[in-house]
């Protein structure tokens, strides 16, 4: 939405392995909202989430910002949401031309709706 706010994707965005295996469990919700990203204390991006999940996140960065971050790192996320501004850690799971996909480490994801929000369970981007 043009607000930022979480809208339901009409296409489905999926994560597939190599072998097109579907690898998500939870629905992405379409978003745009600047983000920054700290690998280290010197190594430091801006972006902006283009899709979201109870345990993830995709961020679009320029291409320098994925030359330097490899999947498997940890960054810290500041999310700057129409609802408040949010930290989290996440793990970098993949990045390909969409953008950098993490796993969120924290065991919900408030900038979700509550009723999107499932209990504590093992994480998977």
């Amino acid at each position: 939405m043009a607000d930022g706010s979480p809208t339901r994707n009409p296409q489905k965005t999926t994560g597939t392995t190599g072998g097109g295996a579907e690898r998500r469990r939870d629905p992405r919700l379409s978003v745009s909202w600047l983000v920054e990203v700290w690998l280290h204390d010197d190594v430091f991006a801006t972006g902006c989430v283009v899709d979201v999940s109870t345990r993830g996140l995709c961020v679009k960065t320029s291409d320098t910002a994925g030359n330097v971050m490899r999947p498997g790192e940890f960054c810290r996320l500041k999310i700057h949401t129409d609802s408040g501004v949010f930290a989290c850690t996440g793990e970098i799971r993949n990045i390909d031309q969409r953008g950098i996909q993490f796993e969120v480490k924290e065991s919900s994801a408030p900038w979700l709706p509550t009723a999107l929000t499932p209990g504590d369970h093992p994480s998977e981007a």
